[in-house]
This record gives C-alpha cells, sequence and structure tokens, in this order.
C-alpha cells in the first residue's frame, strides 16, 4: 500500500524539502523467506525473527525504484545507507521519501532523495541517501 502520487518527475517541479509520501511495505515471514533464499539460506522464518538489514534497504529504496516513475535517461548516482535498528519479521516498514538537495552541474539536474524507513511504533530502523542526476 503506497501514499505516494505516480508521478513523471521533472526536475523543475521538485522543491528542496519536498515531502514524497509513505510507502508501506509489510515484513511478512514469507517475504522474509523469499529474501533469506537468494543467499542460500533455506531454513524456516517465524514471526519475530530479525529480517536481514540488507532487505531493509532493498524496500526502502525500491519506494524510489517504482514511485515516482524515472524518466529516460536518468542516472542512480550513488547511495548510503545506515541502519539504525533491528526489525522483526511481522512488522510493518514504512518508509517516507523526500527531496534533500538539487543542483545543475555541466547542464545535468542532480536531486538526492532521502529515505527513512521506520516500524509502525516509530522505531527508525534504516536511513538513506540516492543521489540521482534525472533525464528528460
Amino acid at each position: 500500500m503506497t501514499d505516494v502520487p505516480e508521478t513523471e518527475p521533472v526536475y523543475t517541479q521538485f522543491k528542496i524539502g519536498q515531502d514524497l509520501g509513505v510507502a508501506s511495505f509489510p515484513l511478512d515471514t514469507e517475504r522474509v523467506r523469499q529474501y533469506n533464499l537468494l543467499f542460500g539460506n533455506t531454513g524456516p522464518v517465524k514471526e519475530g525473527d530479525t529480517v536481514p538489514p540488507f532487505m531493509l534497504a532493498m524496500l526502502c529504496h525500491r519506494f524510489l525504484a517504482t514511485i515516482p516513475k524515472r524518466r529516460p535517461g536518468s542516472i542512480h548516482v550513488q547511495q548510503h545507507s545506515s541502519f539504525l535498528g533491528l526489525a522483526p519479521a511481522g512488522a510493518l516498514l514504512m518508509v517516507h521519501g523526500r527531496v534533500g538537495e538539487m543542483w545543475e552541474k555541466k547542464g545535468r539536474n542532480w536531486i538526492v532523495f532521502q529515505l527513512e524507513g521506520c516500524l509502525e511504533n516509530g522505531q527508525i530502523v534504516y536511513r538513506g541517501r540516492t543521489t540521482s542526476i534525472l533525464g528528460g
């Protein structure tokens, strides 16, 4: 479920500090088990088991991969991740996005998206920054 509007991002439509909305990702045991299988871990996952931290990062950055849509010619330049806590299987991860920085360099439009992942109880478990050049 998401409260993020689908947009075709045009650089001039963004503003520093702009709220991009919130997306929710259930950390259900089946989703965690499927993720673990990618790395050869075939064991069962029970409610309350620790969700692999990189799975949190993947889901938080998925927020930007699908919403807002990226225009042709956009380039993912870099990302930074900070893991701030553990999340249990069975929890709900809520990802909030906003625009952190913007600048133009050599005729290209650069933008930094800030992401924060938290659990339903408000505990922040992930913070990330993604730098992109927006195409179009």
